[in-house]
């Protein structure tokens, strides 16, 4: 899926530091962004695991690193916007996107090969040469893919999965409701 050169999310932001323009954004903007950054990042990713080269911090860590700009772009936007100005509309793309979005991070996360990958890595990073930055990065990989359930079975990723898509859409609805309550109990003082 290709994104349109129209949707603001589509390129980098050109003003200072990145900062997106929030005047070019529309609701409509974020889910055509949504799939289109889940759909390149899988590609990226997929791109990784097609490497016949043996892994190394280049073209894995650093490779994942880069992966998903589009989609954190959208995100970064979406959520500034939904937890200081949400709206139904915005509730209602939350709710499609959540439990996809947790699909797609199970995707990478629970991933044997990509695992595989870091897991290697990681147990040979006394002799990887690493910065203390990069070294730092490294372990942080490989422990979130191992809290992520990198690790298990394939059978046990699968029931990890189910798990996962039902607490981020549970998640959303209950943010939701949390939200109506807090607005219900907002006392309105409109003279001095």
């Amino acid at each position: 899926m290709s994104l349109s050169t129209k949707n603001p999310f589509a390129l980098r932001s050109t003003l200072e530091y990145e900062l997106p323009n929030f005047a070019e954004i529309e609701d409509s903007h974020y889910l055509p962004a949504f799939y289109a950054g889940t759909l390149e990042q899988l590609e990226e990713v997929a791109a990784i695991l097609n490497i016949a080269a043996v892994a190394t911090f280049e073209n894995t860590i650093v490779a994942l690193e880069r992966s998903g700009q589009l989609l954190n772009r959208m995100l970064l936007v979406f959520y500034n916007k939904s937890s200081s100005d949400t709206s139904p509309a915005l509730d209602d793309i939350e709710a499609e996107f959540a439990p996809k979005l947790a699909a797609h991070s199970d995707a990478i996360k629970l991933n044997p090969i990509l695992f595989e990958r870091i897991r290697k890595l990681y147990e040979e990073r006394d002799t990887l040469n690493l910065n203390e930055e990069d070294n730092w990065l490294l372990i942080r990989y490989y422990k979130d893919f191992i809290y992520a359930g990198a690790h298990l079975t394939a059978e046990q990723r699968e029931i990890l999965k189910g798990i996962n898509e039902e607490l981020a859409r549970l998640g959303t609805v209950f943010a939701k409701k949390l939200l109506a309550d807090t607005n219900d109990l907002a006392v309105v003082v409109d003279d001095i």
